[in-house]
């Protein structure tokens, strides 16, 4: 759970620099970290972690990779907001309806 949180973290550090490709790279990471662990914290690092991978993908313009991320996160909390709006944001990038 550390390494993912650790990892999430210089992810998000990335992200504010613009370094954005390195941090989609730790934000995989802090997702493979605690991928199929059942512990709830677990789960939820690994929401946060591609949900943030998702905001990295609109901002690349890779909207069917964003857009998959955002329903990964959806199909465990359908009412997630932030996940909503990535959803939104790659559907209307990609062209879609």
């Amino acid at each position: 759970l550390k390494a993912s949180s650790e990892l999430r973290e210089y992810g998000s550090t990335y992200f504010k620099r613009g370094t954005v490709r390195c941090a989609a790279k730790c934000y995989e990471l802090a997702e493979a970290a605690v991928s199929g662990v059942l512990v709830a914290e677990a789960q939820e690092l690994e929401r946060l972690a591609v949900l943030n991978l998702s905001a990295c993908w609109n901002k690349l313009g890779e909207f069917r990779d964003a857009l998959r991320c955002a329903k990964q996160v959806l199909t465990h909390d359908p009412s997630h907001t932030k996940a909503l709006w990535r959803a939104a944001e790659a559907a209307l990038g990609a062209g879609e309806p």
